[in-house]
């Protein structure tokens, strides 16, 4: 979530919260609302955005405090509520960010997309939006799926490489994953490819540390 507003809070609290009774403003609340956001007291914030709400319904800042507040709260559907108001006052990228990490943390990364784009539109330079999109991308990937179809996709070229080697002299074969398991050893073992090979099942490799039998030749 982004942080909203500047400045110490600690040290004008009691003066701004002081002022919200005497001379209840728009913007004597708004500044409450952000002081009590930055000091994490998000229920109290809510309640001055709500009073500054009640005094400007089209308060941007009061909206923007309001939604971001509530995200804190893990309240998702209401901040996509409050910040779609937002949007109908200013469209902003903060806007646009704030709702796509709604979405984000609930899941409908389709819209948490949408939405991280259409804050990266306003404003290209805004790198957690970017990051976050990565992050939605790598989610939505089921990897078993992709290994599949990446070898249905590559078989044929596999084949034609091979055949193209062979017209030129050059006999090649495709690897199979223990066999490309021992080729590496070898690589990086240079010394021991003449007095020793590895010996180990592509399975331990599913674990951390691989402690991998070694044949005597």
């Amino acid at each position: 979530m982004i942080h909203y507003g500047r400045g110490r809070p600690c040290n004008r609290l009691p003066g701004h919260r002081a002022f919200s009774v005497i001379l209840p403003k728009e913007y004597i609340y708004i500044a409450c609302a952000n002081m009590y956001y930055m000091l994490d007291e998000y229920s109290i914030a809510i309640e001055y955005s709500e009073k500054a709400l009640a005094i400007n319904e089209n308060s941007y800042e009061g909206l923007i405090i309001k939604g971001i507040s509530l995200g804190k709260l893990e309240d998702y559907d209401s901040l996509i509520d409050v910040l779609h108001k937002a949007l109908e006052v200013n469209k902003t990228d903060e806007v646009y960010y704030n709702i796509g990490v709604a979405y984000h943390m609930t899941e409908k990364l389709d819209e948490a997309i949408s939405y991280y784009d259409k804050c990266i539109e306003i404003n290209p330079y805004f790198e957690r939006a970017h990051l976050n999109i990565g992050v939605c991308y790598f989610a939505k990937i089921n990897l078993e799926k992709v290994l599949q179809d990446g070898k249905i996709e590559l078989a044929p070229k596999v084949d034609h490489v091979i055949r193209e080697f062979g017209r030129i002299g050059i006999k090649c074969k495709q690897l199979n994953t223990q066999e490309l398991v021992e080729l590496y050893f070898d690589i990086y073992n240079p010394s021991n490819i003449y007095g020793q090979r590895v010996r180990t099942n592509i399975d331990d490799y599913k674990t951390a540390v691989v402690n991998p039998a070694i044949i005597e030749e």
